[in-house]
């Protein structure tokens, strides 16, 4: 699978040249499993397509895992492109049912599609780049309001024809707290 390109470019500025790096595109698949298919269809062929935010480092990650109703619940979706090309993507954030979004702060600002989803267009990453996105919402009293709950929910990102969802660990929101003075009478 050699070619003129391959055998004097190194796509992944790893530092070795692509005619001896088993992975050309520094993606985790050797260029040997990757072919030259183009599964994306973005005209750039799978050994060497490398807009890649299918890694460990793009994740959504929770600040406190355990809130009480009212308390303003934070998170932030890291997104890392550890590709060599910039990667170009839609990212759509659904809050859970008990979520209600206060504050979402990135550039450019998200759009609120209804009350429970943030979308940010036409991001862009550069490559070997992380952008990340602060997320606060609301904690909402459950039905009934003595019980608890747990929350979670996934992001997804749209790069380059292909889908890519991540999942926040579980929230557990304790339930309203209700306090009943007792008075002595004598």
């Amino acid at each position: 699978m050699q070619d003129v390109d391959e055998v004097t470019g190194d796509t992944d500025h790893d530092g070795i040249p692509n005619y001896l790096d088993p992975d050309d595109d520094n993606d985790g698949i050797p260029t040997s499993v990757e072919g030259t298919g183009d599964s994306d269809s973005d005209g750039i062929p799978d050994y060497l397509d490398n807009d890649n935010l299918n890694n460990s480092a793009t994740r959504k990650v929770l600040e406190t895992p355990v809130v009480s109703v009212g308390d303003t619940v934070t998170y932030q979706i890291v997104l890392s492109n550890t590709g060599s090309i910039t990667a170009s993507l839609v990212v759509t954030d659904i809050l859970d049912t008990h979520l209600a979004p206060v504050v979402a702060s990135t550039i450019p600002s998200p759009t609120l599609v209804n009350s429970r989803t943030l979308v940010w267009s036409d991001l862009s990453i550069l490559p070997f780049e992380v952008l990340t996105i602060t997320v606060s919402a609301q904690a909402l009293a459950n039905s009934p309001l003595t019980d608890g709950y747990t929350a979670g929910n996934d992001f997804t990102a749209e790069v380059s024809g292909s889908t890519l969802t991540r999942t926040t660990s579980i929230l557990t929101l304790n339930p309203w707290r209700t306090y009943v003075p007792f008075v002595r009478i004598e």
